[in-house]
């Protein structure tokens, strides 16, 4: 009897809901974006618009360089930006068709043109940043209590495949979970009853999560209890070794706050530590924020705390010290910290010595190091050992890591005099995308070699 109140009820809500929603503009969504100029090669970058009660606000992630929207103006078919480069203005003005955005942009002494296809996995609303994400994957008893109504209890499944999170509900009956929205924090489930949608939005304490929600003037509550034991260790992402991080893409500050309040209120999580430790530490190398270097040493020296001589740590914090010994000035710090890179990333090898993630980290960061340290041959040598584990998977790898791994192999063999094995691996790499950030490294590499 008490589903069957439920039932009614939820009914009654979703028709309300319904009628109160929105229909979602064509042109909100996030897009990958493709710019090009003769004065800036090509770029590539994401881009997210909304609408929210007719105002449109825009962002853009991972460009090469920080790019603010400013202003955003939009129809049916078209869409005119305003954004700020250093100070200067950039007109970006496109039309939709047939799914596709394009158009031409324009600066006082550039222009180009610039197209973007819509991300349909970012347009539902089980994306979630990924840099927040593995701590509330798991199992939970969760339940829904419609207010005079009657209480639904079941399964909750939240886990991440690839770079977002899904959801599902067991033994829920017409109820669905269709994903979920979090930003540490803050939660909200999707969900759906008898295929009508809406929404649970609340809060996450600890393990558990829960709140009220209200349609049409009819609501309740809900909540999400965490199993002991559920908690798993994040799925690897797809094309990568790594955890944690879209490769290529330095973790932004919302990101880093999201993780900081993880972190701070499951100070015993192993995975969360070393994934805030690493985000700080793609602050640094990725983007030269040395003010992030302390909190890198210091959280991923958190991390071997929770979890001894775990190699992937052991990996970051060698690639660090050798970052750090490069910057140094002090001839005897600096002599300290690459003895200390050489021996962290020696002993990360041999904690790890099929670890991908270890191999691909320690290989590049050998090359840090003095030709007095003989790593060099250590760095080729790791990156033709990633190669023969990975076999033809290599060509399945995304861009960015075989144009990475090539790199690094490529630059091995230029600094041990072995210059057409090296110029292959540039070569390789380049035939792989030859637009891409990594393509003008590995272009000023080939120009170094002797013809």
């Amino acid at each position: 009897m008490a589903r069957l109140r439920f039932a009614i009820a939820m009914i009654f809500i979703a028709a309300l809901t319904s009628f109160a929603q929105q229909a979602a503009h064509p042109l909100e969504g996030e897009y990958a974006v493709t710019a090009t100029g003769d004065q800036i090669g090509t770029v590539h970058f994401s881009m997210i618009l909304k609408r929210v009660d007719n105002k449109w606000t825009g962002e853009i992630k991972g460009a090469p360089i920080a790019m603010t929207i400013k202003s955003v103006t939009a129809d049916d078919a078209s869409v005119t930006i305003i954004a700020e480069v250093d100070g200067q203005e950039v007109n970006i003005a496109g039309k939709l068709e047939s799914g596709k955005l394009a158009g031409k942009w324009n600066t006082s002494d550039a222009s180009g043109t610039w197209s973007a296809m819509k991300n349909a996995a970012a347009a539902q609303m089980t994306t979630s940043s990924a840099a927040s994400s593995s701590s509330i994957e798991g199992v939970y008893d969760a339940q829904v209590t419609a207010e005079g109504q009657g209480t639904l209890s079941f399964t909750l499944v939240i886990k991440r495949e690839g770079d977002k999170l899904i959801t599902q509900a067991k033994d829920a009956g017409p109820l669905d979970i269709t994903g979920i929205q979090f930003d540490g924090e803050n939660v909200t489930l999707a969900a759906t009853f008898q295929g009508n949608p809406f929404e649970l939005p609340g809060k996450r304490t600890g393990n558990d999560m829960g709140g009220k929600w209200d349609a049409g003037g009819i609501g309740g509550t809900w909540s999400a209890k965490k199993k002991t034991g559920s908690q798993s260790a994040p799925a690897r992402i797809p094309g990568q070794f790594a955890e944690d991080f879209v490769a290529g893409r330095v973790p932004d500050e919302t990101e880093i706050a999201a993780l900081e309040k993880e972190a701070a209120a499951r100070p015993t999580d192993f995975h969360l530590t070393r994934k805030l430790g690493k985000g700080y530490f793609f602050q640094v190398f990725g983007e030269g924020r040395w003010s992030a270097a302390a909190k890198a040493q210091q959280t991923l020296e958190r991390a071997l705390e929770l979890k001894k001589d775990d190699g992937e740590t052991l990996a970051y914090l060698g690639a660090l010290a050798g970052l750090k010994a490069q910057k140094s000035k002090d001839p005897r710090e600096r002599d300290a910290l690459f003895q200390q890179s050489f021996e962290l990333l020696k002993k990360a090898q041999q904690l790890g010595p099929n670890d991908g993630a270890v191999l691909s980290v320690t290989s590049a960061s050998f090359l840090f190091l003095p030709d007095s340290f003989n790593a060099v041959p250590l760095a080729a040598a790791t990156a033709e050992k990633i190669r023969q584990m990975m076999g033809p998977m290599f060509a399945r790898f995304s861009h960015h890591g075989q144009q990475r791994i090539l790199l690094t192999q490529g630059q091995a063999y230029a600094r041990m005099g072995r210059a057409e094995d090296a110029r292959r691996c540039f070569e390789e790499a380049l035939k792989v995308n030859g637009e891409s950030v990594e393509a003008l490294l590995i272009k000023n590499e080939l120009a170094k070699l002797k013809p």
